[in-house]
């Protein structure tokens, strides 16, 4: 099992908060006071810390509409998270295309459902400098159809 699956796993079952809440920009500009792109709004549901065996982890389950997986939003989302959630060390967010997926399962509960809504992935690890979004453009692709590194070069 990968390093990132079994992280998945170890956070759905030390669920800290099953919440889900809306957050987006306000749509009066095209660029927020951090420099961010207007990002598309998303839900937030589960948050999670990584199991105690494993490095400090926040894991963050969104959902975003299906329109917003292209490259443009996707980059703009991928900001609005890095600044929402800046002091963590290691930070993941698993990306879905369902609210309802997102209000309704989880990697553990409803399996088949969350894995059909699961759309991408943010990770950024601090400690490494390591920074990416991959998301598929439609369900029916591989989750990393699109991987965009998004690191300072």
């Amino acid at each position: 099992m990968s390093y990132l699956r079994e992280l998945l796993l170890a956070a759905a079952s030390t669920l800290l908060v099953s919440a889900v809440v809306s957050f987006g920009q306000p749509q009066a500009s095209s660029e927020d006071k951090s420099g961010c792109p207007q990002a598309p709004n998303y839900h937030m549901g589960l948050i999670a810390h990584a199991a105690p065996d494993y490095p400090r982890e926040l894991f963050v389950y969104i959902s975003v509409e299906p329109e917003h997986f292209v490259e443009k939003d996707m980059r703009a989302l991928a900001c609005a998270l890095r600044n929402k959630f800046s002091i963590e060390p290691r930070f993941t967010a698993i990306i879905l295309d369902d609210e309802d997926a997102l209000r309704h399962t989880s990697p553990i509960h409803r399996t088949r459902e969350f894995l059909r809504a699961r759309r991408g992935y943010y990770r950024t690890d601090r400690t490494t400098g390591e920074e990416y979004i991959e998301y598929s453009k439609s369900r029916s692709n591989p989750i990393d159809e699109v991987k965009i590194d998004l690191r300072k070069h």
